[in-house]
This record gives C-alpha cells, sequence and structure tokens, in this order.
C-alpha cells in the first residue's frame, strides 16, 4: 500500500513539474526549438547500422562534417539508447 502511495505521489509531482515548467516557458515566450534534433536521430541511425556490422563504437562517417569525429564530444550512451527503436520497424 505503501509502494502504491509513493508512486501516485511520484506521478502527481511529475505532474505539477511539467505544468510548471510549461508555464514558465509560456511565460518567457521561449521555446526550446530542438534545431539539431535530426542530428541526434543521424547519430542513433549511424550507431544502429555500425551496432549491426559488428562495430560498437564508430570514430568517423564519412557525410558527418566531412569525417570529424562523431562521437568524441559526446557519450555513446545516448544515441545507443536512440538507436534501440530501430530495431522496432
Amino acid at each position: 500500500m505503501k509502494k502504491n502511495a509513493g508512486i501516485v505521489l511520484a506521478m502527481i509531482l511529475y505532474a505539477f513539474l511539467a505544468v510548471g515548467i510549461v508555464f514558465v516557458i509560456y511565460i518567457g515566450g521561449t521555446y526550446p526549438v530542438g534545431a539539431d534534433a535530426m542530428s541526434h536521430v543521424y547519430k542513433g541511425n549511424v550507431l544502429y547500422h555500425n551496432i549491426s556490422q559488428g562495430n560498437w563504437y564508430p570514430l568517423y562517417d564519412n557525410l558527418w562534417y566531412n569525417g570529424v569525429q562523431m562521437l568524441g564530444t559526446t557519450s555513446g550512451v545516448f544515441f545507443g539508447v536512440l538507436s534501440i527503436p530501430s530495431r522496432w520497424k
């Protein structure tokens, strides 16, 4: 019973937090546009195809800024998680 009450309390807390974030964005007039969203999708797609070929950490892709290292400044864990839905096609 206590576990269920904790889960319900957490859900209510998250709902208030989400409403608060929306309110702050609405008041401030700015909106997170996600201009680099497709770059994250591209990295996840490239990582998925490389993992399916046995390469678990691809360093370079010739289509990514003329061969600049793709995952050099970011963790590959996020893009690994991002590549999981590609298996569900």
